[in-house]
């Protein structure tokens, strides 16, 4: 960004004289390229890497250690965005909802297949669903799906709550609800392990 004026600067790559809040605000400095220049050319890279298999592996790859390093680094704003964003939830329910449909289409159209709605709970209790069970199996499933992760990591993997999971990968509590086990093996999208890890008797 070349300013030319306080309230106004030319962009590096288009060559266009802007506003000064056509530019997004880097860390350290503004941006040299314009918000719509700069839009472009991520546009233009995302083409690139979905052209390229092994690109794209890698750039979600890189997203993915960028988005747990900043989670780690800030796990106050990290709380403080999901409950942001569980009150929006709840506010408009159709809006969520409707964003939610028009994620599964355009998952659909990019793998070019069907795609299934979120699976219903396996399995639920059906009188109490604050029956204990011993947490040893599904620490020790936890524990081999994912090796070394966080229990942040873990809650938005599971969709499932972090204290929780915080204190059963910490061995504070040996026991787990029967609701609980259940939420999360369904966040992470495989509702069948419940009745893998705690099989009922005949």
């Amino acid at each position: 960004m070349i300013v030319v004026h306080a309230r106004y600067a030319c962009c590096t790559r288009c060559r266009e004289f802007k506003p000064r809040t056509a530019f997004y605000r880097l860390r350290t400095r503004p941006d040299s390229w314009c918000k719509t220049c700069r839009c472009r050319a991520q546009a233009e890279r995302v083409a690139r890497a979905k052209a390229d298999p092994e690109s794209m592996a890698k750039l979600r790859a890189q997203r993915a250690a960028t988005a747990r390093k900043w989670r780690a680094k800030h796990p106050e704003r990290e709380r403080a965005a999901r409950r942001a964003y569980e009150q929006r939830r709840s506010a408009d329910p159709q809006r969520m909802a409707a964003r939610a449909e028009a994620a599964r289409m355009n998952y659909r159209i990019r793998v070019g297949g069907e795609v299934r709605r979120s699976p219903r709970r396996h399995y639920r209790a059906p009188s109490n669903h604050d029956e204990r069970m011993d947490a040893a199996p599904l620490v020790a499933w936890l524990a081999r799906t994912f090796p070394g992760w966080s229990a942040l990591d873990v809650a938005i993997a599971c969709r499932a709550n972090e204290k929780r999971l915080r204190e059963l990968l910490r061995g504070e509590r040996d026991w787990v609800t029967l609701y609980v086990a259940d939420a999360i093996l369904t966040g992470y999208g495989r509702p069948d392990l419940l009745n893998v890890l705690y099989p009922v008797e005949p």
